[in-house]
Parts: C-alpha cells; sequence; structure tokens
C-alpha cells in the first residue's frame, strides 16, 4: 500500500473509532457538570466582597463574590454535594445554602432580616427557606424550646434531605436535650447524614458530660485596652459569660438582657463579661461603641476563639451563648437563650 494511502486508511480508522469515543466523553461531561453556579440579591447590603465558604467530604473551600448593589454571582467545584456560607466582609453570617454539580442557584435574602430567605434551583436550599419562613418569629427571638420542637418536627417529615442537618446544625440547641438530638441523628435517612455534614453535629452528645461539671479556672483574653487581662471567676459571687461574633452581636434580646441586669445587680453580685470570636480585632473593635456606657459589660477578645485555652472546656459552640459560673469556677448553666438566663437569675424581661 502506498504511503499516502496507508496515511488515509490509519486517519480513516481514527476517526471512526477514536472521535466517537472523544465525542462521547465530551458530551458526557458536559451533560454533568464538576461546577455550579450561584446567583444572588441581597437586600440593603450595597456594594462589597462577600466571603463564600464551601463544606463536602475532600475538603473546606473558601472563595470571594463581588456583591455590586446588592447583586452577586460565583461558580465553584463540585463532585457532589456541598453546605455553603456566605459571609460579608466583616464576617456577619448572612445565608446557608446546599449545591449539586450542576444547580443553577438563585437565592434573595435580607441584610437586615436573617429570617429572610428566598431560594431557587435546589430542593434542599428551598427546603431550608421554608423552615425559615415558617418559624420566623422563633428564629427572630432565639427561644430555645420553641426552635427545638420546630427542628425537630421538620427533621421527621424531610429525613432524607440534606436539609435537615443544615438545620439541625444552625437552629437547634443541644444543651439539656442531648437525647432528642440523638434520636433526630438516627432518624435521617443514609443520603441525608454524609460523615463530614453530620459529624460536627455529633460534638455535643460527646461533650455534654464533661461540659456539664466544667470548671473555668480563667482564661487569658486581650482587653478594649489594647493590653492583655486575664478573666476568672472570682471577685463575684456569680460571673455571666456573653460569647458573640459579628453576626450574633446586634440581638435586641440579649442587649435588653444585658441591660437589665447591669442595672438590677450589683458587681458584687455578678460580673458580666462580653467575650468575641471574631477573627481578628478590627471586627471586635468597631462594636465596642455601640453599648450604651450606663450598661455594665467588660469586652475581651479571644484570640483563639473557642479553643482559647480555658474557654475551650466550656464547649461553646454557636453564638450568642452564655455560660454562667459560681466563684469557684463550676458552670451553673450553659445555653443559647435569653429566656433561661433571665429565669435561672430571676431576672423579668
Amino acid at each position: 500500500m502506498a504511503p499516502r494511502r496507508r496515511v488515509a486508511a490509519a486517519a480513516a480508522r481514527f476517526a471512526a473509532g477514536v472521535l466517537p469515543m472523544l465525542a462521547a466523553a465530551f458530551s458526557a461531561s458536559c451533560g454533568s457538570e464538576p461546577e455550579f453556579r450561584v446567583r444572588g440579591e441581597v437586600d440593603g447590603l450595597g456594594t462589597q466582597n462577600l466571603r463564600v465558604t464551601l463544606y463536602s467530604g475532600e475538603a473546606v473551600q473558601q472563595q470571594s463574590a463581588q456583591a455590586i448593589d446588592g447583586k452577586f454571582r460565583f461558580e465553584a467545584r463540585a463532585d457532589g454535594p456541598v453546605a455553603g456560607e456566605i459571609y460579608t466582609n466583616a464576617g456577619v453570617l448572612m445565608a446557608r445554602f446546599v449545591a449539586d454539580r450542576g444547580d443553577n442557584l438563585t437565592l434573595k435574602f435580607s441584610a437586615d432580616d436573617p429570617s429572610l430567605f428566598e431560594a431557587e434551583g435546589n430542593k434542599a436550599t428551598e427546603e431550608l427557606a421554608e423552615f425559615m419562613a415558617d418559624n420566623a418569629e422563633a428564629i427572630a427571638s432565639g427561644e430555645a424550646a420553641t426552635l427545638n420542637a420546630a427542628v425537630e418536627r421538620f427533621v421527621g417529615k424531610h429525613a432524607k434531605s440534606l436539609a435537615s442537618p443544615l438545620v439541625i446544625s444552625a437552629y437547634y440547641t443541644p444543651e439539656g436535650d442531648e437525647k432528642r438530638l440523638g434520636g433526630m441523628l438516627d432518624r435521617l435517612d443514609k443520603r441525608a447524614r454524609p460523615m463530614w455534614l453530620v459529624e460536627p453535629l455529633m460534638q455535643p452528645l460527646l461533650a455534654s458530660a464533661a461540659a456539664d461539671t466544667a470548671v473555668f479556672a480563667g482564661a487569658r483574653l486581650f482587653g478594649a485596652d489594647d493590653k492583655g487581662a486575664v478573666l476568672g471567676p472570682g471577685g463575684s459571687k456569680m460571673l455571666l459569660m456573653l460569647f458573640t461574633d459579628a453576626s450574633s452581636r446586634g440581638s435586641d434580646t440579649v442587649a435588653a438582657l444585658m441591660a437589665k441586669l447591669s442595672s438590677e445587680r450589683s458587681e458584687g453580685a455578678l460580673r458580666l463579661a462580653e467575650i468575641s470570636f471574631d477573627p481578628d480585632t478590627a471586627v471586635w473593635k468597631r462594636s465596642l461603641g455601640e453599648r450604651p456606657d450606663s450598661v455594665r459589660v467588660k469586652s475581651y477578645w479571644a484570640v483563639g476563639g473557642p479553643a482559647t485555652p480555658g474557654i475551650e472546656r466550656l464547649s461553646v459552640g454557636r453564638t450568642p451563648y452564655f455560660v454562667l459560673v459560681d466563684s469557684a469556677g463550676s458552670a451553673r448553666l450553659r445555653t443559647p437563650s435569653v429566656s433561661a438566663v433571665a429565669k435561672k437569675l430571676n431576672v423579668k424581661l
């Protein structure tokens, strides 16, 4: 066979065999895209860079998305379901979502009202939005018992949805109710309980016994005067520690409680301390002027967040969060509930 004919024959075999396989592979890849896309609109946000954190079984991804007049969009890779969180550039948590490969997700939420959330393009995220709409009043109040009951009802109806572990992690208070938490995790369908998403929810079950008998011996923190400070249980009969960050500091009910305690309790009877878990001191210091001078609360910043030595044994897993200790440092109350603190200290709000 002449050289030209051999080349032509080889080309024909390539076109007949290899090209169809390449075309099939290309077609399959297009039909199952590894990326997902998110478009969003945030009422009252303005223009700024948003921070996006994505959790999956393999890694934690972080990226930014520019919002212009409250509108933003971004893309990310996903080889399976991911759970996402969207923060302002100051570290305030704005929204949570679930996405999967090929999704085109549309989100609408508010910079001023975290209970307002609309979603389209992913069923689990739509179910999360449904929970938030149905329980907006309970979310705003932060009442633990009401929210826990709402979460349990939701999980009972959505045991196969990834929205369920997300709702548990965001809105369920396990302290004193660990048995119910364990029951909810057991009811989740295998598809709705990937270990990377469910494992953090198990920590309260593992830590509850130790935390209930925790002793707060003191912690080295950063004071508002730019100097190191040691916060300890001595100096008063009780010490109430309020743990916050930028996303939880604006609660009116928390502010009302601290103001009430400041006016009705002497410092010898009850000291009040707010400990910030903000990612840096710049975010924390912007908040220092927001509280009236008449409210007797000392502010601190914990450089290691909840893992700060002395604080880590209190198992502070969310904000806002209260820990009440006596003069010996024994924990008398650990709760995110304002009403639970008011009841324990016999204060009417």
